[in-house]
């Protein structure tokens, strides 16, 4: 709803979430389910105090959060047939470049999740070529020290190309592109509502993680439900279908069902 303008917040009556309300006006329903990322979510869409329960701006700002990502978006001329699908490149000093997106640097040597989904996918791409996604995790916007303007897109995305060459079957990648964009923390916040442009929420430490996590429900309202990386159980594809699966759970054996 980012792109449309509508400004969703929740609306509530009695302490019940009975629907949103937008720029264009009330849509009542009987309960809400949100997927956008709960800090967001509670920061920017549940405007009265009360029905935050603990999670004030204030808690919000001092929990702990994950790192965020830079991907990039390649089209290639030219096919790879050694790349599988999924594929993992190290960087030299892998150790300090993980560490690197928890200390608000971008390392030197990227280790990069290499994703290649035309290797069985073929009408991802006309007369040949790939379709590559290159993901490197990079400081969340909590961290200061990089600007994410232009330039230091440009370098990031040089940096990344120059450690590619490295990868015998992706020497020649520069000559062989022919489209590329690219997702930066600054989008993960923009388009994505990502609270401080975090690539999985909130971080699973020992007092964040599995029961210790927000859970799909808060205290103070009925019928509002919370589904995504920040809630229980946690972060990471899996346990993000599992927390809608909970949800889904809970809503049919209510008295909804």
């Amino acid at each position: 709803m980012q792109d449309t303008e509508l400004k969703i917040i929740a609306f509530f009556l009695n302490n019940k979430a009975i629907g949103v309300k937008t720029s264009t006006g009330i849509e009542k329903s009987d309960l809400v389910v949100c997927n956008a990322d709960f800090p967001y979510a509670v920061k920017n869409l549940i405007k009265d105090k009360y029905y935050k329960d603990e999670y004030t701006d204030e808690k919000l700002a001092k929990m702990k959060y994950t790192c965020s990502t830079f991907t990039m978006n390649l089209g290639l001329k030219k096919e790879i047939p050694e790349l599988a699908v999924h594929n993992i490149y190290l960087g030299k000093k892998f150790k300090e470049g993980i560490e690197a997106a928890f200390t608000g640097a971008v390392p030197e040597n990227p280790s990069l999740y290499i994703y290649c989904p035309s290797r069985i996918d073929r009408s991802m791409v006309k007369n040949g070529g790939e379709c590559l996604n290159l993901m490197l995790r990079v400081p969340n916007l909590l961290f200061k020290e990089i600007s994410w303007n232009n330039t230091d897109m440009e370098l990031l995305t040089n940096k990344i190309l120059k450690e590619l060459e490295n990868i015998p079957c992706l020497e020649d990648i520069e000559e062989n592109i022919l489209y590329k964009n690219y997702v930066s923390p600054l989008d993960m916040e923009s388009k994505f509502n990502a609270y401080a442009g975090t690539a999985f929420g909130l971080s699973p430490t020992l007092t964040q993680t599995n029961y210790f996590r927000p859970h799909y429900r808060l205290s103070s309202a009925d019928n509002l439900y919370f589904v995504g990386n920040s809630v229980h159980p946690g972060p990471g594809i899996s346990l993000v279908l599992n927390s809608s699966k909970i949800v889904a759970e809970e809503i049919l054996s209510s008295k909804f069902h």
